[in-house]
Order: C-alpha cells, then structure tokens, then sequence
C-alpha cells in the first residue's frame, strides 16, 4: 500500500529537494562571503593565486580545450580574467571579466584588430577597460 501511495513520496521529494537547495544556497553564501573577507584582507596577488588560478587553469585543461568557440580577443579571455584578477583581486577583477565575456561579440565589429598567425582577432588589453579604476 505505501507503494502506490504516491502523494506522500511526491511531497517528502519535494520537501528533500527544497532543504537541499536551502542548504546549497546556505554554503554559496558562506563561501561568498569567505571569498569577500579574503579578497578584502589579503593582497589581490594572494587571493588570485589561491583561488582564481587554479579556476583559470582548470577551465584552460578541461572544458576550454573541448569547446569549439575560441576566445575572438587578444589577451584571451582566461589570460585577461587573470590579469584582472591579479592587478584588481577578486571583486574588481570578477566584474571585469564579466564585462569581457558579456561584450566579447559586440566589440567583434568595432575593433581595433590585430593579426596574429594570420588570424584577425579584436585587440582588447586589460588596461584599456580599467581607466575608471586606479587603485
């Protein structure tokens, strides 16, 4: 009989689905917030060596290699995240990045280009997008 009693197994499902995003969301802010304190109290050099290089290489060997779309700029977009988050540490440097991704395509047709083994790529170095920002 408890087999076919279907409401009570779909609602506990629901009910375990629930605390487990609580919980998730409960360590993502945690870890936001460690990642904040870290960012504020260390050097930006630190903080990219403990936290973004590892991510950036990590992205580089695994699934960087296995997707087709390549990066239309120069620096790419992993050797720019790094540079930003470097010079900027994590908060400053995860919204420059961003900023990249997000107008990666649209700065396609502006330019200004530069050849590189023969391919044209969009010309986009980090110190040209942190004139607002000078530490």
């Amino acid at each position: 009989m408890g087999f076919f009693n279907h409401g009570r197994t779909i609602g506990s499902r629901a009910r375990n689905k629930a605390r487990a995003r609580k919980r998730a969301l409960g360590v993502l802010l945690v870890a936001a917030a460690v990642l904040v304190l870290l960012d504020l109290t260390l050097p930006p050099r630190i903080t990219s060596r403990i936290i973004a290089r590892p991510l950036i290489q990590f992205y580089r060997v695994g699934p960087g290699r296995l997707w087709t779309h390549h990066c239309p700029s120069r620096p790419s977009c992993s050797a720019y995240a790094l540079a930003a988050f470097e010079k900027h540490g994590l908060a400053i440097g995860a919204l420059l990045t961003a900023d990249r991704l997000m107008a990666e395509q649209g700065r396609m047709a502006e330019g200004p280009w530069v050849r590189v083994q023969g391919r044209k790529y969009v010309d986009d170095p980090l110190q040209a997008n942190t004139f607002w920002w000078s530490p």
